[in-house]
């Protein structure tokens, strides 16, 4: 068990005067509510007087996100209790950072890591003081300005290495915008319309093989422009057409359609080509003031190994 001399700070932004009250009323001596607003010396001296800092946060939002309290927190020689499976789990085990982790957020779980550490704390401590040196000049603004002048003179590549079978969702601007190149509109809550007659995107994949990709689309058609003819390349080969009527079965609605595409080498950026016949705008046909060239709308789009065995191939001509 903790010794009955450890006291705690207690620090939270999101208690409101009333909660705040209450609390207060319950709290033991040995618990510091401190106020919600800090200014940066209060801050840093609150720390500085900590022997421990735990970090209650959902692990969810920190699996990519950095802390600045936790780099606070190693830089001045602190063992942080941090959530497992984070950038700051990760921080510690590659040594820029000392403490204990807890893998669900629960009470239990927490109160776990948390005695680990104090019961740990003596040897804890002098390394995390020991390392508080490293962690200052790693996370310093001289070391930030030196990596962005290293990534500025090196040939940029952000763009993504596409793994088989995940779907992409372009509704989600997180999840689409880094495939998407000329030829689209505003992400909308749906997905993106074409808005130019010719729309492109690019995927980068890990291995070489054949494809297939499956798309879910719908076309924009009205009474008095009930069909289009969506050619789909990919690179410099036609790969398929898409005709859509709306004197179909699926008229306007939402579809499944794919495309047979041939053997891409690894490390290749294959460009996915979508060019549309006559697309028209809302304004157009009295629709709306909208005055965008709608064409083709991409709700989702996947690719599957050829000899995937969810893959049914059907005609490149499909209708």
């Amino acid at each position: 068990m903790a010794e009955l001399s450890t006291s705690f700070i207690l620090h939270s932004r999101e208690l409101s005067g009333e909660a705040r009250i209450s609390l207060e009323s319950q709290l033991p001596s040995f618990v510091d509510l401190l106020p919600a607003e800090q200014d940066t010396a209060e801050y840093f001296a609150n720390i500085s007087r900590s022997t421990i800092v735990l970090l209650a946060y959902e692990a969810q939002a920190y699996k990519i996100s950095t802390s600045g309290v936790f780099v606070e927190a190693a830089g001045l020689g602190k063992v942080v209790v941090a959530p497992g499976a984070t950038w700051m789990a990760e921080q510690m085990a590659n040594g820029g950072g000392v403490g204990t982790t807890f893998s669900e957020p629960t009470a239990d779980s927490v109160v776990t890591a948390l005695l680990q550490a104090l019961r740990d704390s003596h040897r804890l401590g002098a390394l995390a003081c020991s390392l508080a040196l490293h962690v200052r000049h790693a996370n310093s603004s001289e070391r930030y300005i030196e990596r962005m002048i290293a990534l500025s003179r090196q040939k940029p590549d952000m763009q993504l290495i596409y793994q088989l079978g995940e779907e992409v969702d372009f509704s989600d601007a997180f999840n689409s915008h880094c495939f998407m190149r000329d030829g689209w509109g505003e992400i909308e809550d749906w997905g993106v319309w074409t808005i130019r007659n010719h729309a492109e995107l690019t995927f980068r994949f890990a291995r070489p093989r054949a494809l297939v990709m499956r798309a879910f689309v719908q076309a924009f058609l009205t009474a008095s422009h009930s069909r289009i003819d969506v050619r789909v390349s990919a690179g410099r080969w036609k790969v398929a057409r898409w005709a859509f009527s709306l004197g179909s079965e699926a008229g306007s609605k939402p579809q499944w359609r794919q495309a047979f595409i041939r053997q891409i080498n690894r490390g290749d950026t294959l460009k996915i080509s979508f060019s549309i016949d006559a697309p028209t705008s809302p304004h157009a046909q009295g629709i709306s003031s909208d005055q965008r060239t709608l064409g083709m709308g991409l709700r989702k789009l996947l690719f599957y190994s050829l000899n995937d065995s969810r893959v049914k191939l059907i005609d490149a001509d499909s209708s």
